[in-house]
């Protein structure tokens, strides 16, 4: 197994050119891809997944990819995206066959769980991403982990099986183009890894809590007596989370929340679920537009996001840890099914427009 050193890979954003691609019949070259090109070659078959690992210069993982990954998407939820499906970039998995392999990591930390998906006007041509992405790497040191179980050749049998571990250093650099100080750069990416875990846990809150609604909905219909007030007043406190403007259970939610965030004067009107989830998503991608330090008003914005989060994720957790328990065992006293958390943001997706 050889893992050959990279070359310095350079953080030069994709397109922002607010067009879409040039038709498939236009006559054009090819860029080359946009991150780090990482080539390795794999001799006899593999015994196990193919891992490869991007450590910083701390030792800690940044990103790990692995040949029995699955991928984010089906080609059944491709296929039914409202844009040309030559702009997509789609999914790939790390190959574990003997040969030759190139794989381009995008510079980005793992991409955070969002119940909001999109694909960028400025397409290009088989590679456009979906947003959100993860967090964008740092300029700096790195090193490259390729681990594999590969069985020696034999003209009669296949010999014994040993875990082969490689590692090679990557160096990231700047676009030379941008003149933001480090400190600058640090202070974006720490804005970016703080929002991206409050999109994956408000995400998942959304998720369980929406599920819940729609179970709700059902159950109301079949409860009676006490277990009928019970039911309503638990579908209450979870329209307050969710901001449903009806009090009873299975009630539509509130019209679509303003898409640029503003900082609260008090964080009980904004602390729901909805509200803090659309703030997170759309100040994530503000502070993704520019190689810089966010602004003294995302910063603002930033603070106020926190306090939101905290109070929005408590309420949902108070529910969930004590309202929802004593709700389930009326309802199975009662031979009803209990209230499921239904936890996957992909199966709650929120609908939207496919380009930015």
């Amino acid at each position: 197994m050889l893992l050959f050193k990279p070359a310095p890979a350079y953080r030069v954003r994709q397109s922002t050119n607010t067009d879409t691609p040039l038709p498939p019949d236009e006559p054009r070259g090819e860029n080359p891809p946009d991150g780090a090109i990482i080539d390795y070659y794999l001799a006899g078959p593999g015994a196990s997944p193919v891992t490869l690992e991007i450590l910083d210069s701390q030792g800690h993982l940044v990103r790990k990819f692995s040949s029995s990954d699955q991928a984010d998407q089906t080609q059944g939820e491709i296929a039914k995206q409202l844009i040309p499906l030559y702009w997509i970039r789609m999914p790939k998995t790390l190959s574990p066959d003997e040969g030759m392999h190139r794989w381009v990591w995008d510079l980005h930390y793992p991409v955070p769980l969002s119940t909001r998906h999109e694909y960028p006007i400025s397409a290009v041509l088989h590679d456009t991403p979906r947003y959100p992405l993860g967090p964008r790497a740092l300029p700096g040191q790195y090193t490259v982990r390729l681990t594999s179980d590969r069985t020696s050749r034999s003209s009669v049998t296949p010999g014994p099986t040993r875990t082969v571990v490689v590692s090679v250093p990557l160096a990231i650099k700047i676009d030379p183009r941008v003149k933001t100080p480090l400190l600058g750069l640090q202070q974006q990416f720490r804005a970016q890894t703080d929002l991206a875990d409050k999109m994956t846990k408000t995400s998942v809150a959304l998720a369980q809590a929406r599920s819940v609604r729609d179970q709700l909905e059902t159950i109301s219909a079949e409860a009676s007596g006490s277990l009928k007030d019970s039911v309503v007043a638990f579908g209450k406190k979870l329209a307050a989370i969710l901001d449903t403007p009806a009090a009873t259970p299975g009630a539509p939610e509130s019209a679509p929340q303003e898409t640029t965030p503003r900082v609260a004067k008090s964080a009980e009107p904004e602390a729901t679920l909805p509200k803090v989830s659309s703030d997170i998503s759309t100040l994530y991608a503000e502070i993704d537009r520019a190689d810089a330090a966010p602004t003294p008003a995302q910063a603002g914005v930033l603070l106020a996001i926190g306090r939101n989060f905290s109070a929005a994720t408590r309420s949902w957790e108070e529910l969930k840890s004590g309202d929802l328990p004593a709700l389930n065992r009326q309802l199975s006293s009662a031979g009803l099914p209990e209230l499921r958390l239904e936890s996957n943001p992909q199966s709650m997706e929120e609908s939207s427009d496919d380009e930015e």
